[in-house]
């Protein structure tokens, strides 16, 4: 988005502050009335782990972050930060004793990441047809009017049709 409207990062993020609030207070409010209307408890103080040990096991997250936000609003290398900070990740993530991958763990990952790129292949090579037929057929430019249209301007219609 920041690339799209060409500004910088931090105002694309400072907009997006209150959604996001919002979103995490809405979803907050749901979880929370969830667990108290099936009387789900959180875990008690005494298996908390500390914050010495979760220090301890994941300080690496914190460096692959400050290299996230130093990229984007510094840099403002949109494009390349996330696979510059998942590299680093790999990276330290080997360096860590308690999370180190074994040869199972890698190809475990990848058969997964194989599995989820097929569906998504298939996923946007129907949508790829859709766009592509509405393009050759010059509909992509009119079909919002003509569901308004057939819809007859009633917008709990045109939300129904556009289920």
């Amino acid at each position: 988005m920041a690339m799209f409207l060409d500004i910088p990062y931090s105002a694309v993020a400072l907009a997006a502050v209150i959604p996001s609030i919002l979103y995490f207070l809405g979803l907050f409010i749901q979880i929370d009335a969830y667990a108290a209307r099936h009387d789900i408890k959180g875990l008690p103080a005494i298996e908390l782990p500390s914050l010495k040990q979760t220090l301890k096991e994941g300080w690496y997250f914190i460096f692959v972050f400050a290299l996230l936000v130093w990229m984007l609003l510094i840099m403002q290398r949109e494009a390349v930060a996330p696979f510059y900070a998942t590299a680093l990740l790999l990276v330290l993530n080997q360096l860590s004793k308690h999370n180190r991958w074994g040869w199972k763990d890698v190809s475990d990952t990848l058969s997964s990441a194989a599995k989820l790129f097929a569906e998504l292949i298939a996923i946007l090579a129907g949508v790829g047809m859709l766009v592509g037929a509405l393009s050759m057929t010059g509909l992509s430019g009119t079909i919002a009017n003509d569901f308004i249209n057939i819809a007859g301007g009633s917008v709990p219609l045109l939300l129904i049709m556009g289920r």
